[in-house]
């Protein structure tokens, strides 16, 4: 099997083909696979207001050409009217280099949720399932102008 998510349960049966078609399933068994292409540990190390480190280990199978990091967010708050909005960030995706193992995203916005994905990119630039983390960024504190 390929294109496999990183510890994700997958239920497996088995059925033999035969002249009159399938035969009888097999019982199902639920296994979690950790494909050997997917970088490893992927960690939001450092988290502010506004910036995020991510820090990631090579995957076990695959030399990668390059490490695609994409990431989207979807906000939802309370405007000065009392009325819940929302907004959704969209996905900016960016590649490093394969001797990369940190990258640090700049630029976000205070308290929202971001949905980070981390892809091992190989020779062949097939698909490989990505390292999915998901990050909350610090809230903004807003202290008096005379509180210092």
């Amino acid at each position: 099997m390929v294109n496999l998510e990183k510890d994700t349960p997958y239920a497996i049966a088995v059925a033999a083909r035969t002249h009159d078609g399938l035969g009888r399933l097999s019982q199902r068994i639920i296994e979690k696979v950790k494909p050997g292409e997917v970088p490893l540990n992927l960690r939001a190390t450092e988290v502010t207001t506004h910036t995020m480190a991510l820090s990631w280990g090579p995957p076990i199978n695959l030399v990668p050409i390059n490490y695609k990091i994409s990431y989207t967010a979807f906000k939802e708050f309370v405007d000065a009217h009392g009325i819940t909005q929302s907004a959704k960030v969209p996905t900016i995706t960016t590649l490093v280099s394969p001797k990369t193992n940190f990258y640090t995203i700049q630029e976000l916005s205070p308290f929202t949720t971001y949905h980070v994905n981390v892809s091992a990119i190989p020779a062949n630039r097939t698909y490989r399932p990505p390292a999915k983390i998901t990050v909350t960024t610090q809230v903004k504190l807003l202290l008096p102008q005379n509180f210092f």
